[in-house]
C-alpha cells in the first residue's frame, strides 16, 4: 500500500477506531480542571479523518466552536502500551490539544514497524494519561 492513505470515516480502520473509542477517553482521566473541559469536548468531538502513515497513524478530531475552549491552549503528552496485529514492538500513542481543544490523536509503532490498515488491538495496556499543569487558584 501507498502511504500517507486518508481516510475520512474512523470506522474503515478497526485498530484506530478501537484506539479512539477506548483509549482517548483514559488519555483525559483525572481531577484537574483541564482534563475536565476537555472530557467536555470529548462527549461532542468527531473524527473528521485518519491518515494513515504507514508506521501510524493521525486521526485529526472536530470539536464544534460552540464547546469552551481550555487554557493553556498548546498540550501534547498522554500514552498507551498498545499491542497490534503484525506489530512485533508494540505501538503507543500521543494527543494534542492545539487552540485549547483536542485537535489530533497521534499512534506510532516502535521501531518503525508498518502499521497496516487492517490490523486489530490485541490488547490496550497501561494508559498514561495528558498532563497539563495545574492551576494554582490563590484565595
Amino acid at each position: 500500500m501507498n502511504y500517507p492513505k486518508t481516510y475520512e470515516s474512523v470506522e474503515d480502520l478497526p485498530s484506530v477506531a478501537r484506539i479512539v473509542r477506548e483509549v482517548l477517553p483514559r488519555l483525559l482521566e483525572g481531577d484537574n480542571p483541564i482534563l475536565v473541559g476537555l472530557r467536555a469536548q470529548l462527549r461532542q468531538l468527531v473524527v473528521s479523518s485518519v491518515e494513515m502513515t504507514g508506521v501510524g497513524f493521525f486521526a485529526e478530531l472536530l470539536v464544534p466552536l460552540d464547546i469552551p475552549t481550555m487554557s493553556p491552549a498548546h498540550l501534547v503528552g498522554g500514552n498507551a502500551d498498545i499491542e497490534l496485529t503484525g506489530v512485533e514492538n508494540g505501538a503507543g500513542c500521543v494527543l494534542f490539544v492545539d487552540d485549547g481543544r483536542l485537535s489530533t490523536l497521534e499512534g506510532y509503532t516502535f521501531g518503525g514497524e508498518e502499521w497496516r490498515t487492517d490490523a486489530f488491538v490485541l490488547s490496550i495496556g497501561r494508559v498514561f494519561p495528558l498532563e497539563p499543569p495545574r492551576l494554582d487558584i490563590k484565595a
